[in-house]
């Protein structure tokens, strides 16, 4: 088996002929379509053209199609131009048992891309050879890259899938080559996609971490992950803190003091010199477009392996008065997602005496298994807090950054979620102050609509805004659930925030599958699975989920197009690797998070007894390729654009075939592939 042939990029694929061999058929199809092993493939999904530019990553399946006895042994190889990059996957496949919405299904799903030979280590893996089970389907994932200075035009290789049985089938590819390049690194469209330290350890050691790695182990695994996320054009963009302690108190704070120098020598490449990442599968030279400053460790006494001077700091940045509860140092000093955006409720309902208050508010977050039975926080205590070090390690991050150039990439993710509530607004406002008083150029990111912004008075300490997408433009006829101020197209609300060179990002989150049995009781209640009279949740929105159609896995930056939106948050990307910590139940057999099926989860932990091999790697999902994709396409919007008479109308005509609205997009493959060949014809012809 070949690991590293090359055969050329997105092209016409033509089926040339096919040797039988227990086998009702081999075929290539595109990538737009979700090969189940149990269902019948629609014969419309058979690829005859595919193109690309140079610069581009693309992706086929080669499908394995209801064999009609066991198939044992099979291969997959290629014979073609050494130019082209090319890497050979087995999709592997997971057996969801609740579907995330009425877009989903229960049963078997391809997601995990298990590779031939991995790309960062070059090892064997375990795709291949695999057997096929009769009367099944099986998908292989075939990921190409075309460089800068390939020769435009028609290209043909070879796909052969071999069979044990040493008879083979033989497929044809003809490959189209446009004449123009995407840009190796996006220059209108930041992403910010978290992947913090803590979830990558649980993904490679479960919750027995070594006690003694160092912060180079820690880099270097961090690197792994943020290297994948390039080479789907995506940034990971909390990659600092691998820099942390070992065994530290948060997962996002950092040592005070800090060694900056330090600090850019072990980044260098990626914080932002000239060079930039030259990535094991394809671009060379890329950068990353976002950087999430991490907060800071305050030194202190620390309890049990938690710091109490700074959940000190953030119990009372949400306005408490009252003590911090005995239990919370441990409670939210070991995990930060459980930080401020939910310490101001606990506080609220903190008061001397009134259990049932304290009962009912533990049961509303889901953990009431874990927090009812702790005593209620005590009175009012003399503790304080002090912005004194937070400010001034502010400040040295954004001299230094400054001085070695990454400074425009840098945000602080200042608060999460705060919701329509003002008085949640309290901690964020807090933390923006003082960030500001370190630097005032140093921007404050956080997840908020404008009318409840404005409602609590902070919307002039926000610099960079993300709102959820499904307040950019929502339908209460679909969504009777969403709060007044959200009906209608509210992106002109943000044109004067534009205008004064603040950033707009948008982001999906758990509503787009309806968010049962998340910790988010902002978002609403809805019932797992799938409930047909939910129109909010029933083919409305883009989603990640592993159980929809890729259609919705890669509309995402097709929306951000339309309502002219230039950057994008998604919470997590291996989030469920932190959730599910045990060999028996583990992320590899469970996705189910926050109401849906790979919710915060794009990637898997590569370990050697799941992939094969010696040494952990990280893995690729499906929905990860529709994401790249999607911004590939968006990178065609853009060059369009820029060369069409008409501008960004010229390009609407065209986007809005797929997209009417945030909430209404076509959801068949057929569409999206017409509008992206039109988009890059168009850019063909104007080239000419």
């Amino acid at each position: 088996m070949q690991a590293n042939g090359a055969f050329l990029a997105l092209a016409l694929v033509h089926l040339l002929f096919t040797v039988v061999v227990a086998v009702d058929d081999v075929l290539i199809v595109h990538s737009l379509v979700k090969v189940r092993p149990d269902k019948p493939i629609d014969s419309f999904h058979a690829i005859q053209q595919l193109s690309c530019a140079q610069n581009e990553y693309e992706s086929f399946q080669v499908v394995v199609a209801n064999t009609t006895a066991a198939v044992k042994g099979i291969n997959v190889n290629f014979r073609a131009t050494p130019i082209i990059e090319v890497l050979v996957h087995r999709e592997h496949y997971i057996n969801l048992t609740t579907a995330s919405d009425c877009d989903g299904d229960v049963g078997r799903w391809p997601d995990a891309l298990i590779p031939d030979i991995d790309p960062f280590t070059k090892e064997k893996r375990n795709a291949f050879p695999v057997d096929v089970p009769a009367g099944t389907n099986q998908a292989f994932w075939i990921d190409l890259f075309v460089p800068n200075g390939t020769s435009p035009g028609l290209q043909k290789a070879d796909v052969i899938v071999e069979l044990s049985s040493g008879k083979n089938i033989s497929l044809s590819i003809a490959l189209r080559i446009y004449r123009f390049a995407l840009p190796t690194t996006s220059t209108r469209y930041q992403t910010t996609f978290n992947c913090p330290i803590q979830n990558i350890l649980a993904g490679r050691f479960f919750d027995k971490a070594p006690k003694n790695y160092t912060i180079d182990d820690a880099v270097a695994w961090q690197k792994q992950y943020l290297d994948l996320g390039l080479m789907h054009r995506v940034t990971f963009s909390d990659f600092l803190t691998a820099e942390r302690l070992p065994n530290g108190a948060l997962a996002d704070e950092l040592p005070l003091p800090v060694d900056w120098k330090a600090i850019e020598s072990r980044w260098k490449h990626y914080l932002g010199d000239e060079k930039g990442v030259d990535l094991p599968f394809g671009l060379k030279g890329t950068h990353t477009t976002s950087i999430n400053l991490p907060g800071v460790h305050y030194p202190g006494p620390p309890i049990g392996g938690v710091n109490h001077t700074l959940v000190d700091f953030l119990w009372h940045a949400t306005g408490c008065t009252k003590q911090t509860p005995e239990w919370g140092y441990t409670y939210w000093g070991r995990s930060y997602d459980y930080g401020v955006s939910d310490m101001f409720v606990y506080c609220m309902h903190a008061e001397d005496g009134k259990n049932d208050s304290w009962s009912r508010t533990c049961g509303l977050l889901k953990r009431g298994d874990k927090c009812m039975r702790q005593p209620i926080p005590k009175a009012a205590t003399n503790r304080t807090h002090n912005n004194t070090k937070a400010i001034k390690y502010w400040k040295a991050a954004a001299a230094h950054a400054k001085e070695a150039g990454w400074f425009i990439k840098m945000f602080d993710y200042t608060c999460d979620e705060p919701g329509a509530d003002p008085s949640r607004y309290a901690a964020c406002k807090s933390r923006a102050n003082a960030l500001h008083e370190g630097d005032r150029a140093l921007k404050v990111m956080i997840t908020a609509e404008k009318p409840s912004a404005d409602a609590s008075n902070i919307s002039n300490l926000i610099d960079i805004w993300s709102p959820i997408i499904n307040f950019i433009d929502s339908n209460r006829s679909l969504c009777p659930g969403y709060p007044m101020w959200a009906e209608g197209d509210h992106r002109s609300d943000y044109d004067e925030i534009v205008r004064e060179g603040k950033g707009l990002w948008s982001y999906q989150s758990c509503m787009s599958e309806g968010c049962s049995s998340a910790i988010q009781p902002a978002h609403g209640s809805h019932s797992p699975g799938c409930n047909e009279k939910d129109l909010c949740v029933l083919g409305t929105w883009p989603s990640y989920m592993i159980d929809t159609k890729v259609t919705f896995n890669r509309v995402m930056s097709w929306i951000n197009y339309v309502y002219d939106i230039h950057g994008e948050l998604y919470w997590g990307t291996n989030a469920a690797d932190k959730q599910y910590m045990t060999p028996g139940n583990s992320s590899w057999k469970n996705q189910w998070l926050a109401g849906g099926n790979g919710d915060g989860s794009l990637t898997y932990p590569g370990r050697s007894n799941e992939i094969g091999g010696f040494t952990f790697i990280p893995i690729a999902s499906l929905r990860l390729k529709a994401i790249r994709d999607g911004l590939e396409d968006l990178e065609y919007m853009y060059m369009l654009e820029a060369l069409s008479p008409a501008g960004r109308k010229d390009v609407l005509k065209l986007v809005k075939k797929v997209v009417k609205a945030a909430y209404s997009f076509d959801h068949k493959a057929k569409t999206m592939q017409q509008v992206r060949q039109a988009l890059g014809q168009a850019i063909e012809s104007l080239l000419e």
